[in-house]
């Protein structure tokens, strides 16, 4: 993805919707409600397109094999290495069984090879014995907004898809559903044309594909 600016607000998706529906004295359409269908749209942008990638480091402790990475709020995980090589993503059951069949008494320690999920957490396999520097890759979650000063958090060329998003529902509270159905095809189509668009620049100057862990919770 190409590295555009994120500079609008709240208040901007608000000023284009209510202009459009006609209600810019905010009669029938809440600051209250664009702000809750702006969380919406901008979770659905971010599953649907990888646009807000990150990374993180974390340095693995000797014996602790559960780290907590909330404070990365975190989408979805992509990869993870541990001492600059790519570990396996297991499910939690495929790691059990894989636990289980090498190491009854999960007492092994050395380098991580593996790593897996669970109620939040990023469990590693085996324990480390070394303080190991671990990088995480992963899709961010949008930032939660709550008032018109807050800013978005979608690179700008999806703001015209999120305001065809929170159109969709400011129609779907009106009990206009087929405009509301509209919106909604328009939001669909710009994303997916957004997200060629992607994949071209992508195999342009990336011709090298990694495999993405699809099966991951996060």
């Amino acid at each position: 993805m190409s590295l555009a600016p994120s500079t609008k607000t709240v208040q901007n998706v608000y000023d284009y919707v209510t202009r459009l529906f006609g209600d810019e004295a905010g009669v029938q359409i809440l600051m209250t409600d664009i702000v809750t269908w702006v969380n919406m749209g901008q979770r659905e942008i971010f599953i649907q397109n990888p646009v807000n990638k990150a990374s993180a480091d974390i340095t693995l402790v000797i014996g602790q094999q559960e780290y907590d990475p909330s404070t990365l709020n975190i989408l979805q995980i992509q990869s993870i290495r541990v001492n600059g090589n790519p570990i396996e993503h297991k499910s939690f059951q495929e790691a059990e069984e894989y636990i289980v069949s090498q190491d009854t008494q999960n007492v092994s320690r050395g380098l991580p090879v593996l790593w897996y999920d669970w109620a939040g957490n990023i469990f590693v396999y085996p324990t480390p014995d070394t303080a190991y520097p671990m990088k995480v890759f992963y899709l961010k979650a949008a930032t939660a907004v709550s008032a018109g000063t807050d800013a978005l958090s979608i690179p700008d060329q999806f703001f015209n898809r999120l305001c065809e998003y929170v159109m969709a529902q400011a129609y779907e509270q009106d009990e206009d559903s087929q405009n509301s159905q509209f919106k909604l095809g328009q939001f669909t189509e710009g994303l997916t044309l957004l997200s060629e668009k992607e994949d071209q620049v992508s195999e342009k100057f990336y011709p090298v594909i990694t495999e993405l862990y699809e099966d991951s919770d996060w």
